[in-house]
């Protein structure tokens, strides 16, 4: 009977700590100028380096510091630790050749910024992806 308890409170707590993740979906408007896009290209904008795409110059946003999706995409695509990317960004901003990002607090407001121009880019978790936007990758 106790073996069984604990049996079926552990699994309870493999439950409740394995969630069902989406993704990290990588937006833009419907009317940007192209279709995908590649990590180098993503690691570029992001970093504030001159990238062009289907010839515009991308802006771009980031989702709050405390977001999933955040956390994600940097990983996978930036690669940089928060410490090495504070680092980065005294540096860059030292030399006045760039700043971060602008940081939305959640996905409908990145959404919302996303299509307010064709030259807009972002990411937002896959689950809340809709018609508006135009997915130019995914992030598992």
């Amino acid at each position: 009977m106790k073996k069984n308890l604990i049996q079926l409170v552990l699994a309870g707590c493999l439950l409740m700590t394995t969630s069902v993740y989406a993704g990290t979906s990588v937006i833009a408007s419907a009317s940007f100028p192209a279709d995908s896009v590649t990590a180098k290209q993503l690691k570029r904008i992001w970093l504030g380096k001159k990238v062009k795409i289907g010839g515009i110059s991308p802006k771009r946003v980031d989702l709050s510091k405390g977001s999933g999706d955040r956390k994600i995409f940097y990983k996978k695509i930036v690669k940089k630790s928060s410490s090495k990317l504070k680092a980065y960004w005294a540096k860059v901003m030292f030399k006045g050749n760039s700043f971060p990002p602008k940081t939305m607090d959640d996905n409908s407001s990145v959404k919302e910024w996303v299509n307010e121009s064709s030259k807009r880019i972002g990411y937002i978790s896959s689950d809340a992806v809709d018609s508006s936007v135009k997915v130019l990758m995914t992030l598992d």
